[in-house]
């Protein structure tokens, strides 16, 4: 592996470390072409992965559980599996459009999606002057 990848995947993860969740509404993803997915307690760390447009990415699986794990989009015919304890790398082609990832040893537990910077259909309202979002409501009967 390349000094470049390997400091692409360092600094994804020291992203995704410091990414908590304070108990308000989740903050979008950042957009990235190379990104690691943890595998532990049988979910995706982090579940929703938003990939630069038109940029294939590598993705590695960081399997944290006592399990196999696989990471699987059917869409993009990408499917490796990381043994207990393991880390495996996939190359991801650029997506179109949004699309799914899971494990298939535990497809019902463990599921993603991979989203497009900047693609429409996603969204949650827009930012005010705070810097807070707002998401108007849209959809829903109060």
């Amino acid at each position: 592996m390349n000094a470049r990848i390997v400091a692409a995947l360092i600094a994804a993860g020291l992203i995704a470390a410091g990414c908590g969740s304070d108990g308000n509404a989740e903050a979008p993803p950042e957009a990235r072409a190379d990104a690691t997915v943890v595998a532990q307690n049988f979910a995706f760390d982090p579940s929703t992965i938003e990939l630069e447009p038109g940029a294939s990415a590598t993705i590695e699986l960081d399997n944290r559980d006592e399990a196999t794990h696989s990471f699987t989009i059917e869409a993009l015919d990408v499917d490796v599996e990381a043994e207990a304890g393991k880390a495996v790398t996939a190359q991801v082609p650029a997506p179109d459009e949004a699309v799914q990832f899971f494990c298939r040893f535990h497809p019902e537990q463990m599921r993603g999606e991979i989203t497009i910077a900047g693609a429409a259909g996603g969204g949650g309202g827009d930012e005010n002057e705070s810097g807070s979002r707002d998401g108007g409501g849209a959809g829903y009967d109060y």
